[in-house]
């Protein structure tokens, strides 16, 4: 018998269901309880980007993916800003996670970076870091304390110097020489400025040789070292400094 209040009862009336409410109905909708009017399908796969949870079909869900709508299953981002290489619209190394857009630019003029920060125990020797937007050219640095705790006369060892080789970024200082060694001798917070310049000029920026970084050393209350030196990138206190070190050679192992 026909009833009006199911229209699948009445003779030649047709019910088309659209649960989600965006003008196409649920037999067709490859998201039929998600509005997505546009059907929008990047991967293929039948299932609507509104609903799909590996976009790209590329084995890794969105939430974790780093080109969401881009295929690239080892997930490569070679400057660590958090975008993968197939989508990164600009190449740019990010030493400081906690600073990305203090980044180091291969096409900008020449820039240096000293890692940002670091928390070390008071006594603690760091060999302190030397990063560039340029690979393997000579520049010659020069360390300095502008900032220092009340009551510390902690120095640069070996703050001058020559420095010419270097891996996805990150400078090596020769073996010939000392390195520049630096051990906070009272708790609080230090601030080392890195000076850099080029040694010839440059080919795509002439005018422009020097630059300057800085680099924030915290000494926590109550900690203190009993020897030892900590070698960046291996070795480093997880804070800051350590973490984009590491990062940066874990990044440049895959290359």
């Amino acid at each position: 018998n026909a009833d009006a209040s199911n229209p699948l009862t009445i003779p030649g009336v047709q019910c088309v269901v659209d649960t989600d409410g965006d003008g196409v109905d649920d037999a067709r909708d490859n998201c039929p309880t998600v509005a997505n009017g546009d059907q929008k399908d990047t991967d293929q796969d039948g299932i609507g980007d509104a609903c799909d949870k590996d976009i790209d079909n590329d084995g890794v869900l969105n939430a974790q993916d780093n080109c969401v709508k881009d295929a690239n299953p080892d997930q490569r981002d070679d400057d660590g800003d958090g975008v993968g290489d197939v989508c990164d619209p600009k190449y740019c190394v990010v030493v400081d996670p906690s600073n990305p857009n203090a980044c180091l630019d291969p096409n900008a003029a020449f820039a240096v970076s000293a890692g940002g920060s670091i928390t070390l125990k008071r006594g603690e020797a760091l060999r302190l870091p030397l990063f560039a937007n340029r690979n393997n050219v000579g520049i010659s640095y020069s360390w300095t304390v502008t900032t220092r705790p009340s009551g510390s006369s902690a120095a640069v060892q070996n703050p001058v110097g020559i420095a010419s080789v270097s891996r996805h970024w990150s400078y090596a200082y020769p073996d010939n020489v000392g390195k520049p060694i630096f051990r906070p001798d009272s708790e609080g917070d230090y601030t080392l400025q890195l000076t850099a310049k080029m040694v010839t000029p440059d080919a795509r920026y002439p005018g422009v040789q020097q630059s300057t970084a800085a680099l924030t050393v915290k000494v926590q209350p109550g900690a203190s070292a009993s020897g030892g030196c900590t070698a960046l990138p291996l070795g480093a206190p997880a804070a800051g400094l350590a973490l984009a070190a590491l990062g940066l050679l874990v990044r440049r192992r895959r290359t």
